[in-house]
């Protein structure tokens, strides 16, 4: 398994790959193991881990100006290899995973190599996709954007097999892309069995105490700050003592954007932001709140990604009101497991939430099942027999 970056701080490799690597390992006849270029997090680069029984290799990332590029895809490329593999499921079709996947369609084109190659993709990469996110943030270049882009309508198209996390990656996949259906495999993220997300009296201590708080853990991408606070803003009409305590931060300051909005509106005592903390302490703080929000505006980008975060806030039994866009409808059963909204009705949105907070008995059945259900229907374990499959169709 060939992932995109580090384990840290991003999530696809600890919340998607590892989990995936795991069950096979499970269920026996597999020995995974992940390889991965952990850019973004340097102090990883060249160390040999092991997480839930998965090794994980990190490759020594080259700092070399100009060549690093070239550099890093070849050590990765080389680093998948030398374990002779006989299967390259690569994480990501973009970037320097994605370089490994181009490489390995060469190679198969040229008869060098007969290695069957399998991708996955959570989200949607190109222009249609992130990479308008990359243009209008300024954080990445065009000629960058243009590569990825290019990466994965090549990547996608000439993969022996396809896993893709939500409905609309499989329906671009196959419509857009122009891929046979028959390759592709949905396989959406999955929840996982940790019973510290099970106790009730586990909780962050950097959260306030008291009723009438509200969880929002994000990265500020699929929502604009503005819109939030108009929520909050209507619900404070009802709950004057309403809290939202926020697990996460943006990756331009939004979460301080918030706190200065708030203050503009006269809620400045309604905001408290507990930022990112690590992954063994995250249950603990997700634990704060008596319920759990997930706005997600109707963009192509949302459409098609599969909300991890909300997946985990489901698991740990949390009572949610989200937005009824792309995924959320697989994860949440209206009036059953969590309460679903019309993207963008911030009025309705806003009553959802007034009415999660004022009837306790409603809460705790919602967060009962919503533990049940999502544990039930999206186990790992059940879900890897879409990998078993995926892989058997490949070879």
């Amino acid at each position: 398994m060939v992932g995109p970056f580090a384990l840290d701080p991003m999530g696809t490799v600890r919340v998607r790959m590892v989990p995936i690597a795991e069950a096979l390992k499970s269920a026996g006849g597999y020995d995974p193991r992940i390889v991965l270029p952990p850019y973004d997090n340097p102090p990883h680069s060249g160390r040999l881990m092991q997480l839930k029984g998965v090794p994980i290799s990190n490759i020594k990332m080259s700092r070399v100006p100009i060549f690093k590029y070239v550099l890093n895809s070849l050590r990765l490329t080389l680093n998948t290899f030398s374990m002779r593999p006989s299967i390259v499921h690569v994480f990501k079709p973009k970037g320097y995973s994605g370089v490994v996947a181009m490489i390995c369609i060469i190679l198969k084109r040229l008869h060098l190599i007969g290695t069957p190659l399998v991708i996955d993709t959570d989200d949607l990469e190109g222009l249609s996709g992130y990479g308008s996110y990359y243009r209008s943030s300024r954080t990445r270049s065009l000629l960058m954007v243009l590569f990825f882009n290019f990466q994965e309508r090549f990547i996608v198209r000439h993969a022996d097999q396809l896993t893709v996390a939500s409905r609309g990656l499989f329906d671009i996949s196959s419509k857009g892309f122009g891929l046979d259906s028959r390759k592709i495999h949905y396989l959406p993220n999955g929840a996982e069995k940790d019973p510290i997300y099970g106790n009730d009296d586990l909780r962050w201590t950097g959260a306030p105490e008291g009723s009438n708080s509200v969880l929002l853990y994000t990265r500020f991408r699929e929502f604009t700050v503005e819109r939030l606070i108009r929520i909050l803003s209507r619900v404070a009409d009802s709950i004057p003592s309403i809290r939202l305590i926020v697990v996460g931060k943006g990756s331009f300051g939004e979460e301080n954007r918030l706190v200065s909005l708030a203050k503009e509106c006269g809620l400045s005592d309604t905001i408290s932001i507990i930022g990112w903390v690590n992954p063994d302490s995250l249950p603990k703080a997700l634990r704060s709140g008596e319920i759990a929000i997930y706005p997600f505006d109707d963009t192509l980008i949302n459409r098609t990604k599969c909300p991890r975060k909300l997946v985990e806030l489901l698991s740990m039994g949390k009572p949610v009101v989200a937005e009824d866009v792309g995924q959320v409808r697989e994860y949440i059963r209206n009036g059953e497991t969590g309460l679903i909204v019309q993207s963008g009705n911030n009025d309705e949105f806003a009553r959802k939430i007034v009415q999660l907070l004022r009837d306790k008995e409603l809460r705790e059945r919602l967060g009962s099942s919503a533990r049940d259900d999502v544990m039930k229907r999206f186990d790992w374990s059940e879900l890897s027999k879409i990998v078993e499959i995926c892989y058997s169709n490949a070879t």
